[in-house]
């Protein structure tokens, strides 16, 4: 063997020395008390199985309850050693940090495809949970985890190539293959036990706080794991030395960190406790625990009846239906609810991921859409469409016009753009059936017959409700980002002015046509029970349906439409009924997708889509309704199931 070999097996000898000496500088176990040793092994037995089944579960609830004085000196210790203003800073921001991480994520992951698995699912279930807008800061505080742990995938950014490969011939892509599809099945099921943790009512929540807050804060372990793994496998191709080793490992295990590593999480929790659920927290201490509210039904009553428990109605009767699923929460086992509630999570992250796939393709270049350049020299020029950029530039305005202002300039540029030297365009001014004044617009030839049945849509009668269109968020004010959505959120083969019309005045129509639809539908339902024709089982549940606040409130929402008068409809039937089909169908699919349970606003905005809930809203009415009918038709003959 020549010496050059020896000194080149000597120099990986080390290298190896170094990665492996790298790695327990940072993976050294802190030393543990014995105090601490055995309570690790008492928390141990009682997460071995569900806790409220465990004698240790009556121990522990005990031990709390006669010492709580020394509970909160020690979380009072924990509160002077954690920075709990960068947590509480971390939770305010959770939204918008969580944005920007997303996007610089995605960017990884087109160079890393490897990635591509674990940012997909740390999206979905991010996005979920701020469409759920639950505010549930234990929640936040584990996705906060969660995120600290994704953010080290963007040290990659350094690493050009994947396929590198080591000193040890691997190459990075399949070094983390297995590991990012182990850490997005983590990411998938901490998801999951959020969700289902945030569906229980506060009361579930408290007395089964062991078993529920026991589980996430597992994952905000699992999670610290998941990074320096991730750290580990990217610093085996960033290193090549002992001291280079060391500094960039604690660089990518530190960076970016919103909550310190060893954090007692439990303890964090306390620190987090909203008001109520102090309160709540002392009225079960004060009726013997945990374990004694969830054996004994007239103490669970005696919580129930509480203010704070929010299970009493606006008499301050305890509200049966909420009892009863607070009883059968209660006596579930947290693997059962887990197990019951990923069905529908699985649902809602199938449609999270579809929304991901349309975004990209509303973002697809239409003809009518410009080339935005780096090199801007106003507001005008992030502005997509090519007649909205001429129309923005042309008005001077900024990075925002008022919603009025706008509407009537682009009605101006349509008219100048179809109408040629002979049109006679003008505002007309005459009196209605009412005696009151309408202001309409009257045009001349146009030059474009594509869109020149628009025109006569797009006025100062109609400028309400093209407004309400563009301006989203209801200010009064439309600026560039809202112009864009609106822009692109329109049908593929539909011209700008199309859509226009649509909202001035198809939608009107469109909305007239459910409204008349869902009173039908009401009024079936109504006669289902005066055929007397219903099994004996149903009749009390349909009575609880038919007579539920729910539906008089449809009722009185639908019968407020303003009536569709005008005569012309066979163009509006042309020109709109396709679209409104089609949009139809696609809300049909997405609730069949969750078989018909929307049990949540991240599931309601899944289906919706993105913009105010009326622009969808009767539409999804008449389909529910419509699937409510065809049920209650069958309780002349099956037994309806009362849940």
């Amino acid at each position: 063997m020549s010496n050059s070999t020896i000194q080149t097996d000597s120099a990986d000898a080390k290298l190896q020395a170094s990665i492996d000496a790298a790695a327990k500088s940072i993976w050294k176990e802190n030393k543990v008390s014995k105090f601490q040793t055995g309570l690790d092994k008492i928390e141990d037995k009682i997460m071995n199985k569900d806790p409220t089944q465990s004698a240790y579960y009556a121990m522990g609830s005990k031990l709390v309850a006669d010492n709580s004085a020394i509970v909160q000196e020690v979380v009072s210790a924990v509160a002077t050693t954690v920075n709990i203003k960068a947590i509480e800073d971390g939770i305010k921001s959770f939204a918008e940090s969580s944005q920007v991480l997303m996007k610089a994520l995605d960017a990884v992951s087109q160079v890393h495809p490897a990635v591509g698995v674990v940012v997909l699912a740390f999206k979905a279930v991010v996005t979920l949970e701020l469409k759920r807008r639950s505010n549930d800061h234990k929640v936040i505080v584990i996705q906060l985890k969660m995120k600290d742990m994704v953010s080290v995938l963007l040290d990659l950014r350094s690493i050009k190539d994947p396929r590198q490969k080591a000193r040890d011939g691997t190459t990075l892509e399949g070094r983390i293959q297995d590991l990012m599809g182990r850490i997005a099945k983590d990411i998938d099921e901490c998801g999951n036990t959020c969700q289902a943790y945030t569906a229980k009512h506060t009361l579930v929540k408290i007395i089964k706080s062991i078993s529920w807050e026991g589980k996430l804060s597992g994952y905000a372990d699992l999670f610290d794991q998941h990074r320096k793994d991730i750290a580990f496998a990217i610093n085996v191709h960033t290193t090549f030395g002992v001291e280079s080793a060391n500094v960039k490992l604690e660089g990518l295990i530190e960076s970016a960190r919103t909550i310190e590593e060893g954090v007692n999480m439990l303890s964090l929790f306390r620190l987090l406790d909203s008001p109520r659920e102090k309160e709540i927290m002392e009225l079960v201490r004060a009726n013997g625990g945990a374990k004694e509210c969830m054996e004994n039904d007239a103490v669970l009553k005696k919580l129930a009846a509480a203010k704070a428990s929010h299970v009493t109605d606006s008499k301050g009767f305890v509200d049966p239906v909420k009892l009863g699923e607070i009883r059968k929460d209660l006596k579930e086992d947290i693997e059962d609810a887990l197990k019951n509630n990923y069905a529908l999570f699985e649902k809602k992250m199938a449609l999270q991921r579809q929304d991901f796939v349309d975004d990209v393709d509303k973002s697809v270049v239409r003809e009518s859409d410009r080339v935005i350049s780096a090199l801007k020299s106003g507001p005008h020029d992030r502005v997509v469409d090519k007649d909205l950029h001429d129309i923005w530039k042309e008005m001077g305005w900024k990075s925002s016009v008022k919603a009025r202002h706008f509407v009537l300039a682009v009605h101006d540029h349509f008219i100048q753009k179809f109408g040629d030297n002979t049109a006679q365009d003008h505002l007309e001014t005459h009196s209605d059936n009412g005696g009151g004044t309408e202001i309409s617009f009257v045009t001349g030839k146009a030059g474009d017959e594509d869109d020149s049945w628009t025109l006569q849509y797009i006025n100062l009668v109609r400028v309400p409700a093209i407004l309400e269109a563009f301006d989203d968020d209801g200010s009064g004010f439309i600026n560039v980002v809202e112009v864009n959505d609106f822009t692109s959120s329109r049908p593929k083969d539909w011209s700008l002015l199309h859509w226009i019309a649509y909202w001035a005045e198809g939608w009107h129509y469109t909305i007239w046509g459910y409204r008349n639809k869902i009173l039908s539908i009401l009024s079936e339902m109504y006669g289902v029970v005066d055929k007397k024709n219903v099994h004996p089982a149903n009749r009390s549940v349909i009575d609880l349906y038919l007579s539920s606040p729910t539906l008089e409130q449809v009722e009185r929402l639908t019968k407020s439409v303003t009536p569709y008068t005008e005569q012309n409809i066979a163009i509006l039937e042309e020109k709109f009924r396709v679209y409104a089909n089609e949009r139809e169908e696609r809300l049909k699919n997405k609730l069949e997708t969750v078989d018909w349970n929307i049990d949540g606003l991240d599931t309601l905005s899944l289906i919706t889509g993105r913009g105010r809930i009326e622009q969808n809203l009767f539409p999804l009415l008449y389909l529910v309704l419509r699937r409510h009918l065809s049920i209650l038709r069958l309780a002349s003959e099956d037994t309806l199931d009362p849940t």
